[in-house]
């Protein structure tokens, strides 16, 4: 069987392990050091290029093997319960079926009928695209990236089509990649779900510190800074690009709810609906209400995964037309992404123990990096930082770039005096503006491959200069508001 790619970055991983394994240690790591940083860096490669549920339980098996929780088969064992033991994990078991149920109730389509029929976009083509923009963005908050594409995709099409916009229009590639491009900002705007459970728990380990308000927080900072990337690229259509966009001033609330067809809606959506601003309450709660009153107080002892579970219980008890609504296999069929909950336990536990006193990593970055960084000033190291963290993740899965950039952050924020907590937050947010190659996420890969919207040549002339912009605005403003917010 002739080799292909997926086979070549397998084999690349294992001789990086290999390599890592077998050599003298690079001082001042230390001999496990060696063996932990091998694994880590073999399981980047991996999650960008091969998979993620294989790499993930292959990481921990070699991570048992080197010895860092302890020799012989406690210390192996150990690996194991302490990765999916960990209360991250079990939020993502229950949070991606709750959310899951939420999608499959049909509910994301009420919103976006709901955002597109509103009489303020009547003959005003911004405020059009605007609300698109809005209801793409709060959809894929909710629910996924792909799934909003999925969804977002079809209905727009029909809403150019009513308008008579086609491909060869100055403004069908700034509306189309400026959809995508927001879709891409939201996606870790509500960091209950995902791989954004990953990079906070993965914070939150390293800062040891089991800190839930910064869920909260990361939530607010990503909501406003969103605002802002979306205000900015709308207003840089009208007043600087100005394409042709009269064809978009035929544009009704009642051409759109025609493409908008759907059936009354019933109880299962109304309940999925009004559960997501109850559920943002019941976490947010205990972070700006006083504990002394006891519903606050019970709220703040149950934390985000009680609260996750008790709507899994409310849906799964809740009968409609004698069917739970949210039958627990079913919904976990088709919507439980096992890549993202393999992900998770091996990349909390791995750069845990990579940034460990035991291995010596952090040591040998500060060793690397110093003359680089030394005597630059908080702002230019930030700046480099984070355009470093955008131009990796333009071509590995971004995810596993922020999970590897944690430490280094820590790191240096720690030998310059600097709050890593901000500059964390801001990271955990920036690596998702890259959208640049097919490589640096599910749904850039999707976009690209979709050509009967989007022309190569179209993402990148409209997303680099974009992603420049949005980079000068996360660190200018971004990171200012962060060390405001996240105190």
């Amino acid at each position: 069987m002739p080799l292909n790619k997926t086979h070549i970055y397998t084999l690349i991983g294992f001789i990086i392990i290999a390599v890592f394994w077998v050599m003298p240690p690079i001082e001042p790591l230390t001999p496990m050091g060696m063996k932990v940083a091998g694994t880590f860096f073999a399981m980047i490669i991996w999650w960008s290029t091969v998979s993620t549920i294989w790499p993930s339980i292959c990481g921990l098996l070699f991570i048992g093997l080197s010895g860092y929780a302890g020799n012989g088969a406690k210390g192996f064992t150990s690996v194991f319960t302490s990765a999916f033991g960990n209360n991250i994990v079990l939020l993502v078991m229950v949070a991606m079926v709750l959310f899951g149920a939420f999608t499959a109730s049909g509910a994301p389509k009420y919103i976006a009928r709901w955002i597109l029929t509103r009489k303020i976009l009547n003959g005003r083509p911004y405020v059009f695209m605007a609300l698109v923009f809005a209801a793409a963005f709060f959809i894929t908050g909710v629910t996924s990236a792909v799934a909003t594409l999925i969804l977002m995709w079809p209905i727009t099409l029909r809403l150019m089509e009513g308008l008579d916009v086609n491909s060869d229009d100055q403004i069908w590639p700034y509306f189309f990649v400026g959809l995508f491009l927001v879709i891409n900002f939201a996606r870790s705007v509500f960091p209950y779900k995902g791989v954004m459970v990953a990079i906070l728990g993965t914070y939150n380990e390293l800062s040891g510190n089991a800190d839930p308000i910064i869920f909260v927080q990361f939530m607010v900072f990503l909501t406003i800074m969103g605002f802002l990337f979306t205000s900015l690229y709308l207003l840089g259509l009208k007043f600087i690009i100005r394409p042709d966009v009269s064809k978009l001033r035929d544009v009704s609330v009642e051409k759109l709810a025609a493409g908008q067809e759907l059936p009354p809606i019933g109880l299962p959506q109304k309940l999925y609906l009004a559960m997501i601003p109850i559920y943002i309450f019941m976490l947010m709660a205990p972070s700006v209400l006083p504990t002394s009153n006891p519903i606050v107080a019970f709220l703040e002892t149950i934390g985000p995964l009680g609260v996750t579970v008790f709507w899994v219980v409310f849906f799964s008890i809740v009968h409609f037309q004698n069917r739970q609504l949210l039958e627990y296999k079913e919904v976990a069929a088709k919507h439980f992404n096992w890549g993202v909950f393999f992900m998770i336990p091996s990349s909390l536990y791995g750069s845990a123990a990579l940034a460990s006193d035991a291995t010596g990593f952090k040591d040998l970055l500060i060793q690397i990096l110093t003359p680089f960084l030394s005597g630059k000033s908080e702002l230019l190291f930030i700046a480099i930082l984070f355009t470093f963290a955008v131009f990796i993740s333009s071509f590995a899965n971004n995810a596993a770039i922020a999970l590897l950039m944690m430490p280094i952050i820590f790191v240096f924020c720690e030998q310059f005096g600097i709050d890593p907590k901000s500059a964390a937050m801001v990271l955990s947010a920036i690596v998702f503006l890259a959208m640049l190659t097919p490589g640096a996420s599910p749904q850039a890969a999707m976009t690209f491959g979709n050509k009967d919207i989007y022309k190569t040549k179209d993402i990148l002339r409209i997303g680099f200069p974009v992603t420049v912009i949005a980079l000068l605005l996360y660190i200018f403003i971004g990171y200012p508001l962060a060390k405001i917010l996240f105190l």
